[in-house]
């Protein structure tokens, strides 16, 4: 912020002054970096703006726009399966949060505790295996799985003795949105364990040796030493399932189509419904003010709950700044 000073003159902060010489004595290096810039915000940003504007229009591509002011809001807002899907996603949350988070962090002490470097790089070879497989493909595995009366886990039943529990999985409303929070069990695969591995394998020997000096035990170790050098990644983790968790719609699209009864809707699938429609793409376009305004919601919320997480995280100490 600009300060005035004696006779008129302006008097920029140093921090300031210092930035604006920075940036004049390296244009070169913002020059290389202006088009990937404007892409990103062609790209990305300029939907988003987009999106709020025609959030107050009854939108029709390819046809004159309608002012409706609130009127989409309001819309959505009294729709019942707008909220049964914000229901469902608060109880993905709780799951995922409770679980799935916590998974590759365990993971991750476990191969950080093995005494054997082999038996290190081996799991962290078996832990990246999984991703050679096309997301789509696993999807479809698990949809064999629960399907009824021949997927996996009813012929298991079955094999077992206990072939009353056999049911079709997906198509009860009990049991569709339990069955879809236990995909993806164990929860270890990916890059996440390594990159909690790496931050472990980061901490200096010193310190581990002070630990171990100190008669720390294992469970005191990873309280007090490993989380504190990791925090950084779980904060980072913790945005990043935050935002997939209220955006992402992919597993009920391929799975459930939101059934049954919208039994597995979550705001992004809702939202692609009123845009774009399941079935039919032209029988939706009169829904597609609707669906912006959904988006906006869904960017508030969002923004809120990742500026509360990082605030949190600083406050509290949970943070490697």
């Amino acid at each position: 912020m600009a300060i005035a000073g004696e006779a008129g003159h302006v008097i920029v902060p140093r921090k300031s002054r210092d930035m604006w010489q920075d940036m004049k004595r390296h244009w070169y290096v913002y020059a290389m970096i202006a088009p990937c810039l404007a892409l990103i915000v062609f790209f990305r940003y300029f939907p988003g703006a987009i999106s709020f504007v025609e959030s107050f229009f009854i939108w029709e591509p390819g046809l004159r726009n309608d002012w409706a002011g609130l009127a989409n809001y309001r819309t959505v807002l009294k729709d019942s399966v707008f909220w049964v899907s914000f229901r469902n996603t608060l109880i993905i949350a709780t799951w995922s949060f409770a679980i799935p988070f916590c998974m590759p962090i365990l993971i991750a002490e476990a191969i950080f505790n093995l005494k054997s470097t082999a038996a290190k790089n081996f799991y962290r070879v078996v832990i990246l295996i999984p991703l050679l497989v096309p997301g789509i493909v696993n999807l479809m595995l698990w949809k064999w799985m629960y399907t009824y009366p021949a997927g996996g886990i009813n012929l298991i039943l079955t094999a077992i003795g206990l072939g009353d529990l056999t049911r079709p999985w997906l198509a009860l409303m009990s049991t569709a949105l339990p069955a879809l929070l236990l995909m993806g069990f164990p929860w270890v695969t990916g890059t996440a364990p390594l990159i909690y591995l790496a931050g472990l394998m980061n901490i200096s020997s010193e310190v581990l040796d002070a630990a171990q000096i100190d008669g720390c035990s294992l469970f005191q170790r990873i309280i007090h030493v490993d989380l504190p050098h990791i925090v950084g990644q779980i904060r980072l983790f913790l945005i990043f399932d935050i935002i997939g968790v209220l955006q992402g719609f992919g597993t009920q699209l391929a799975i459930t189509r939101g059934g049954p009864s919208n039994a597995t809707m979550v705001p992004g699938l809702y939202v692609y419904k009123k845009a774009f429609g399941l079935e039919r793409f032209e029988m939706a376009y009169p829904e597609m003010g609707a669906a912006c305004a959904v988006a906006v919601i869904l960017f508030i919320t969002i923004f809120g709950l990742t500026f509360v997480a990082n605030k949190y995280a600083r406050i509290s100490g949970i943070s490697s700044d």
